[in-house]
């Protein structure tokens, strides 16, 4: 869905959804927090304001991340949760 996203603010050589093991590294990082928003802003950029094959993401990246953090902030604060019980 985002591996013609190749540069960006936040995304660069390391962090970038191009193979498999960039990309779950990738999302681990986002999970703690970190650059998310930006990340998101990086993989929203659509025709005619990106480069074809460089920039260009989906529409549906603030869709994707948004619940993404949700979910994992859910899951997150049930381990924090059961840690504590």
């Amino acid at each position: 869905m985002f591996n013609g996203v190749k540069s960006g603010l936040a995304i660069n050589e390391y962090k970038n959804f191009t193979v498999f093991d960039r990309s779950f590294l990738l999302l681990f990082s986002i999970s703690t927090g970190e650059d998310w928003n930006r990340i998101m802003y990086d993989c929203s950029k659509t025709a005619p304001d990106c480069i074809a094959g460089e920039t260009c993401g989906s529409e549906y990246a603030a869709v994707y991340f948004i619940s993404f953090i949700l979910l994992v902030t859910y899951v997150m604060l049930n381990l924090f949760i059961l840690v504590i019980i």
